[in-house]
């Protein structure tokens, strides 16, 4: 997996009202959650279920001194950012990637789109 492309998924990671739904969504719209990021706010609000406020999340989400902000914590506590389909995510049952999912949001981590649905 490319660094552009797991930016852009931490870009929408951080994306307040985008969840799986909406993320398939954009991806399906746009071809890429990349060419996603890189659309104005009125061609976002195309997207069934993307309103002003949710595609305005999406815009400010992007920024690259958030992203980058996110790259930083994890490397301040000596992890590495995995997406589900990168070849090194670990196999994990249901119940660990949802404790796992918990767990970082507690601590400010933005992982709860990559994993997988179940």
């Amino acid at each position: 997996m490319s660094r552009r492309t797991l930016e852009s998924l931490v870009a929408l990671n951080l994306a307040r009202g985008v969840g799986p739904t909406l993320h398939r969504r954009l991806v399906e719209t746009f071809g890429s959650i990349e060419a996603a990021l890189g659309k104005s706010e009125a061609t976002l609000q195309k997207v069934k279920g993307i309103g002003p406020v949710v595609s305005r999340n999406i815009l400010a989400a992007a920024d690259p001194k958030k992203v980058q902000a996110e790259f930083d914590l994890a490397e301040k506590l000596g992890c590495r950012v995995l997406a589900f389909m990168d070849p090194d995510f670990p196999e994990v049952c249901p119940l660990t990637v949802h404790a796992i999912a918990a767990f970082a949001q507690s601590v400010s981590w933005t992982i709860r789109q990559d994993l997988p649905a179940f």
